[in-house]
C-alpha cells in the first residue's frame, strides 16, 4: 500500500519539476547524451533525499501531534495552490540554447546541490504525499517509511528514465520549436495537477 502511495507521489513530483525537464531537453538537443544521463541521475538523487525527509516528517507529525492530519491537509492545500499560481506566472521557455557547462562531474555535483538546496522541495514533497492520502492510511508504524520512500524513488525514476531516453533519442532530431512547445505545455499541465491536488486536500480537510 505505502509503496503504491509513494509511487504515485514520486511520479507526480518528478513530472512537475519543470527546470529539470528543460535542462535535460537542452542537453539532449545539443547531443550531450552523457550530460542527459548525469543530470537525470542527479535530479533523481536530489528528489530521493527529499522523499526520505518529507516522509519521515509526515510520520513524526502524525505520531506526535493529535491534530497533525488536519494541519497537514490545510498546509498542503496552501502549498500546492501557491506553487500552481507561481507556475502559471512563470516565463515560457524561449530557447534551447545551452549555457556553458563544465565536466560531467561538475554538472552532476552542481545539479545535485541545487536539487537538495531548493527550499521549496520539502513542503512540496510533504504536500504531494498528503494529497495522495499517505496521512489517512498511516497505522502508526514508522517501519513503513522505507516502503513509501522506495515507491517514490521508483515513481520518480520512471519519469526521469523516460525523459532521458526521449532527450537522447529524439531531441537532436526534433525541431526546436516543437520541443519548446512541448516543454511549455508542461507548465499549465503541472499547475493544473497542483490545483487538483490542492482541491483533494481541501476535500480531506472539510469532507
Amino acid at each position: 500500500m505505502f509503496f503504491l502511495l509513494g509511487l504515485k507521489a514520486g511520479f507526480i513530483i518528478a513530472v512537475t519539476l519543470l527546470p529539470g525537464a528543460i535542462r535535460i531537453a537542452k542537453l539532449g538537443a545539443h547531443g550531450q547524451r552523457a550530460g542527459v544521463l548525469v543530470v537525470s541521475l542527479a535530479l533523481l538523487l536530489g528528489q530521493a533525499f527529499w522523499f526520505l525527509v518529507g516522509g519521515a516528517g509526515i510520520f513524526l507529525m502524525l505520531e506526535s501531534l493529535p491534530v497533525a492530519g488536519t494541519f497537514l491537509e490545510g498546509f498542503s492545500a496552501f502549498v500546492l495552490s501557491f506553487i500552481a499560481y507561481r507556475y502559471l506566472g512563470a516565463p515560457r521557455a524561449q530557447s534551447l540554447a545551452l549555457e556553458p557547462t563544465g565536466s560531467l562531474r561538475s554538472i552532476f555535483v552542481l545539479t545535485l546541490i541545487r536539487g537538495i538546496a531548493m527550499p521549496i522541495r520539502l513542503p512540496l514533497t510533504i504536500a504531494v504525499f498528503v494529497a495522495v492520502g499517505t496521512h489517512l492510511r498511516y497505522p502508526g508504524d514508522f517501519r513503513l517509511l522505507p516502503d513509501l520512500w522506495a515507491g517514490a524513488v521508483v515513481g520518480a525514476a520512471f519519469w526521469w528514465v523516460q525523459l532521458a531516453l526521449l532527450a537522447v533519442v529524439f531531441a537532436p532530431r526534433v525541431p526546436e520549436s516543437i520541443t519548446l512547445r512541448s516543454l511549455n505545455r508542461l507548465r499549465p499541465f503541472s499547475a493544473g495537477i497542483f490545483f487538483l491536488l490542492a482541491c483533494l486536500n481541501l476535500l480531506f480537510l472539510f469532507g
